[in-house]
C-alpha cells in the first residue's frame, strides 16, 4: 500500500500516522532512536506490508500488471490500490477524504523537523503537491509514473502503466473490495483505532 492508506490505517494516533509514514525511509539504527509509539507505527507499517504482499486478492492484481510491467506489477499494485481507496472512500472512512488529507500533513508537517533531510523534503513536496488528493486522479497517477521512471532501472517497463490501470480497473477493483476489508481487520486487531463507517466496523 502506498502513503494514502498507510497513513489511513493509522487510526487516530498521530505518533503511530508518524511511524507508520516512516516506516519506509528509516534504517535500523534510525528506528532504533524513535519513542516507543512512534516505533508502533512503524510496527503497523511492516504488518500491513507483509499481510498486503501475501494476499491472494493482492496477487491477482498483480497478475494482470506482470505481464506488460514484470517486476514492477507489486510497485503498481500498491500505487493504484491507493486510487481505489481514494474512490471508495466514503465506504471505508467515517471522515471526509479532504478533512482526512489537512490533517494527516498537519500531524506530518508537526513532526517533519525530526525526519532525515531528504524525507522532510519530501514530506513538504507532498504537502504542496497535495498528493493525498491527487492519488484520486489518473493525472496525478501519471505524475507520479513519471517520477517513479526517474528512480528505477527499467523505466521502459513502466510505459503506458496508466493505461493498464484504466483498462482493468474494474476487475482491480474488485480485487481491492475483497482485499481491503482483511487489512482493516488486521489492523484493528494491532490495535489502530480507525475512523470507519458504520458498515465496515
Amino acid at each position: 500500500m502506498n502513503f494514502l492508506a498507510h497513513l489511513f490505517l493509522s487510526g487516530s494516533n498521530d505518533d503511530w500516522m508518524v511511524g507508520n509514514y516512516l516506516g519506509d525511509f528509516l534504517n535500523k539504527r534510525q528506528i532504533i532512536g524513535l519513542r516507543e509509539e512512534v516505533k508502533r507505527g512503524v510496527e503497523l507499517h511492516r504488518l500491513i506490508d507483509s499481510f498486503t504482499d501475501t494476499h491472494p486478492e493482492v496477487e491477482k492484481a498483480c497478475g494482470i500488471f506482470r505481464s506488460k510491467h514484470r517486476k514492477y506489477a507489486p510497485i503498481l499494485v500498491d500505487i493504484y490500490f491507493d486510487y481505489l481507496l481514494s474512490k471508495n472512500w466514503n465506504r471505508f472512512s467515517a471522515v471526509p477524504l479532504r478533512t482526512f488529507a489537512d490533517q494527516a500533513y498537519r500531524v506530518l508537517l508537526h513532526a517533519a523537523p525530526t525526519f532525515p533531510r531528504a524525507t522532510m523534503d519530501q514530506t513538504q513536496r507532498m504537502i504542496a503537491g497535495d498528493w493525498l488528493m491527487s492519488y484520486g486522479k489518473y493525472q496525478g497517477l501519471e505524475f507520479v509514473m513519471n517520477k517513479l521512471k526517474n528512480r528505477v532501472s527499467k523505466p521502459d517497463q513502466l510505459d503506458a502503466a496508466v493505461e493498464t490501470m484504466k483498462e482493468h480497473e474494474k476487475k482491480l477493483n474488485e480485487y481491492f473490495m475483497s482485499f481491503f476489508p482483511d487489512l482493516i481487520s488486521t489492523c484493528t486487531a494491532f490495535g489502530a483505532c480507525i475512523n470507519l463507517q458504520n458498515e465496515v466496523k
